[in-house]
Parts: C-alpha cells; structure tokens; sequence
C-alpha cells in the first residue's frame, strides 16, 4: 500500500505583510474625511451665528450684584452661539422701564419688548472682551425693571429680547438669561429656530455614523478562500 499524499491544506492563507500593508492606509483618508466634515460642519454654525442668522444666546450679570436704586449700575452682557462661540462686534442697545407686577412677568412676545417711554436709553454697548459687552446706567427707584436688549447689527434689521431686573428689595445674585432671535425672524419663530439648531446637528451625527460605520464594514479584513483541492486535502488514495 503506498502511502497517502496530502495535496492539499484545509487551514486558511493567512494575510501577507503586502496585503496587510495595502490594506493599513486606508483607514487613514476616512478618517480624516470625517474629521473634516465635522469641522466644516461646526465652522457653518459658529459662522452663521456671527452673521446673526441662527440663535445667540445672552447672559446678563450687574456690578454691584444686588442693584440699588439711585446707584449707578455697571451690567455686562455675554454673548455666545449655539455652539458657544463668542459673538463679536455685535451692536447692542439697552433700554429700561418699570414693571408693574412681577407676577406677570410677560413671555417673549412683540409687546413685551417695547417699552412705550423708557426710563433709561444706552448708548451702544462696549465690547471689553471677544463676545463681553459693558454699558452703565441708574435706576431712580426700586421694584422690578424691564430690561429690553436691542441688537442692531446689520442695518433694518434689529434682533430684540428682555429680561426682568429686581432693584432693591428682592433683588437676587443670579445671572439673568434670554435668546436674541435671527435678526430676519421675530420672537414668534424661536420654536422653529431650536427645532432648526438640535435637529441639524443630530442629523449631521447620523450621517457621520452611518458613513464610518459602513465604511468600517467595507475595509474589515476578510478571511482567504480555501484552495479548490483544500476539500480532498486529507483523503488517502486508494491502493
């Protein structure tokens, strides 16, 4: 009986070096294409906010703290962007008057920003910081005082939004906050602006993952085939 002779093997090639290398620096573009598409992204959105064309969110603090009525009251306002990217060079103008009752505190709407005679009339904000703006004024009396911000950026257009600042007694440290709408839009369209700002960058992270994640799939390493005479590696001939 002569003995068997194997032809071929069952266990399957493993990856040259030169396939592992031709392999590697694929990795390397996608990646860097998604790196670039997130900051194309993020570059569209900080951009779009400098050009008031999205949100700009606003928070007030005064100097002293606790206002007093008679006093001469140094506020500063600090501007960011969805993405918290300061907003520069920005035109802002204060003005205040009484509120009656603080427990009708009105809601962003168009009468609520207009103050018929205002009390207090700034001249435009000083910015003392990229995205920081400063102005002073003097409050006659105590009680609560509707603030009104006035952005005048761009030229017929004029973003608006207030807040309610308690003099003397009542007054607390806390930071007051508000959201200057797109300058082309009024108050009534902040709901479609916020639904605009989350569901953009949701949609975008989608994209992102779906694309890494099926170009992930096309580039895993697959196994190699097993040679055609692999199935009859081990059988014997017959004698």
């Amino acid at each position: 009986m002569r003995p068997s002779c194997q032809q071929g093997s069952s266990r399957p090639l493993a990856p040259t070096p030169s396939r592992l290398a031709s392999r590697a620096p694929t990795a390397r573009p996608v990646r860097a294409r998604l790196r670039a598409l997130r900051a194309a992204f993020v570059l569209a959105l900080s951009g779009g906010a400098l050009a008031h064309a999205t949100l700009v969110f606003g928070t007030v603090t005064t100097h002293p703290t606790l206002s007093r009525a008679g006093e001469r009251i140094t506020l500063n306002l600090k501007m960011h962007d969805p993405v918290s990217t300061p907003v520069e060079d920005a035109i802002v103008f204060l003005e205040a008057g009484p509120h009656s009752d603080l427990a009708d505190v009105p809601g962003e709407s168009a009468e609520s920003l207009i103050i018929a005679e205002p009390v207090v009339s700034s001249e435009r904000f000083a910015e003392v910081a990229p995205g920081v703006y400063q102005t002073e004024f003097v409050l006659p009396h105590g009680g609560a005082w509707r603030l009104v911000f006035r952005d005048q950026t761009f030229r017929q257009e004029e973003a608006r939004a207030g807040v309610t600042l308690v003099v003397g007694e009542g007054a607390t440290a806390e930071p007051l906050y508000f959201v200057f709408p797109p300058t082309a839009t009024g108050p009534e369209s902040l709901a479609t602006w916020l639904v605009f700002v989350v569901g953009i960058p949701l949609l975008a992270g989608v994209g992102i993952t779906v694309a890494a994640l099926r170009k992930g799939a096309d580039e895993a390493p697959t196994r190699e085939p097993a040679s055609a005479g692999g199935a009859d590696a081990d059988s014997p001939e017959a004698p």
